[in-house]
């Protein structure tokens, strides 16, 4: 989990794990002609494709991984594969060389952003904003949308004595206080 320090009020009261209410677009609904913005042929396309990216023992044979990069245009990473964007880009690859037209991975009513088209506007138009700033510190993890990790302190020392105790700083690796 990455994280950041934030300055808010020392009387600030969101919850911890709570995603801030600035970061979650109220406007979103989700189109009702698609699953995230694909057309219909791309997700049964991609339901059958995917496991040939994903098979990392599959990918260790030379002749099959050569399928895979010619498909996504770049060698896998060992041990882990292909990643999303490279599925993505063979299965689009595959759709142009069976002649389908750009685009045609799309969902054709919301032209794939996969939001409901009545809402579009309203969310497009929506601006993100952050916590209020204030003198306490606190902890805020940003690697998915964004949200409290601990309690507000009043001093940067109160947070590290905190943070030794109860925050890793990486997997389940804990950093001293001095850190």
């Amino acid at each position: 989990m990455g994280r950041t320090l934030k300055r808010v009020p020392m009387d600030f009261d969101w919850q911890i794990n709570k995603v801030w209410e600035g970061y979650i677009n109220p406007h979103y609904k989700k189109c009702p002609h698609c699953d995230h913005g694909y057309s219909h042929t791309y997700d049964r396309v991609a339901k059958h494709l995917n496991s040939l990216f994903y098979d990392n023992n599959a990918l260790k044979d030379k002749q099959y991984s050569q399928i895979t990069t010619f498909l996504c245009g770049k060698e896998h990473r060992a041990p882990l594969g292909h990643d999303s964007h490279d599925a993505y880009v063979g299965i689009t690859k595959l759709g142009e060389l069976a002649g389908l037209k750009k685009g045609w991975e799309k969902c054709t009513f919301c032209n794939g952003s996969g939001i409901s088209l009545e809402n579009k506007k309203a969310y497009d138009e929506w601006i993100e904003h952050e916590p209020p700033v204030g003198a306490g510190y606190q902890i805020w993890e940003n690697t998915m949308e964004g949200s409290p990790q601990s309690p507000v302190f009043k001093t940067l020392d109160e947070l590290a004595e905190w943070c030794a105790k109860n925050a890793t700083a990486f997997a389940d690796v804990k950093a001293h206080k001095e850190d």
